[in-house]
């Protein structure tokens, strides 16, 4: 019934359902914490000076956590504040990129060379080269590294080569218009020889290399950026809780002496960017530096 109650409180915000997997998962690692914190109750390891300062420490960050995130929700912006924000920032207004990028639509589909628009108006390092990016698999795993959002993978291989979306693509860097100019066929690389063979009686290590050739399409694209639209806002809440937590440290100062020693038994007693140690100090904390 306790990891019932905690299993709900852990999954109450998922946006999707846990399955039972999941479920039998975490009641094993739960169960597991649980033991070995009894365990050390009841070795009274929670008395150690160095315990009590972790324990300390950690209920207060997720206190401080939650503080943040209710100032967060607070200060959400308000109909007239994004509307204020989208009227002195226009390159943020997600209306207008959609339009920006549905004329780039219409001009290739005008016969405009794809790789002419490309050039003139793409947000990303592919404008210097008409949109050009590496070759990919339907693993999305680009040649040299990197990796294409799934939306763009599939709109790229449902094209025939020399062919180019409809349609605006939308992925979570914004939006495209995809063109293929080459598919092929290459076989898996493969993989790495071990350098020492496993132990006896060890299970096998199951194969990571992809099985059989693997088709590959060589694509360009026309991009417009949405992370200055979908990114605003959140830019902005963290202004206001920024200025809030100020404001709270200015109110409320925690006074300390400019020079005092820490001694944590069993802990290395060294705070970044400030200083201390075993019998160190502290640096001068001035109440009045601009924060």
């Amino acid at each position: 019934s306790e990891f019932e109650t905690d299993f709900n409180l852990i999954t109450r915000n998922a946006k999707q359902a846990p399955s039972n997997e999941d479920k039998e998962a975490l009641r094993d690692s739960w169960a597991d914490l649980k033991i070995r914190a009894e365990k050390g109750r009841a070795a009274k390891i929670e008395n150690e000076p160095g315990i009590k300062f972790q324990v300390k420490l950690g209920r207060a960050k997720v206190l401080a956590d939650a503080y943040s995130k209710k100032l967060e929700d607070q200060y959400k912006l308000t109909p007239e504040e994004k509307k204020r924000y989208i009227t002195e920032h226009p390159e943020a207004d997600a209306d207008k990129i959609k339009e920006k990028a549905q004329a780039a639509l219409a001009r290739v589909k005008g016969g405009e060379a794809f790789e002419k628009v490309a050039s003139e108006v793409n947000e990303d390092d592919t404008k210097a080269n008409g949109g050009e990016l590496p070759w990919f698999g339907k693993d999305g795993k680009l040649d040299g590294g990197g990796q294409i959002d799934e939306d763009f993978v599939k709109a790229a291989f449902a094209l025939d080569k020399g062919q180019f979306s409809q349609d605006l693509i939308k992925t979570k860097f914004g939006y495209h218009i995809v063109k293929v100019d080459d598919k092929r066929t290459v076989e898996p690389t493969p993989a790495p020889s071990p350098a020492a063979a496993p132990p006896a009686g060890a299970p096998p290590v199951p194969a990571t290399t992809p099985q059989g050739p693997q088709e590959q399409v060589h694509t360009r694209h026309i991009y417009f950026s949405t992370d200055a639209a979908e990114g605003f806002e959140q830019e902005e809440v963290q202004k206001k809780v920024k200025r809030a937590m100020e404001d709270a440290t200015l109110k409320y100062p925690v006074k300390v002496p400019a020079d005092f020693p820490v001694k944590v038994a069993g802990m290395e007693n060294r705070i970044p960017g400030l200083g201390g140690g075993q019998s160190g100090t502290m640096k001068g904390i001035d109440p009045n530096e601009k924060k």
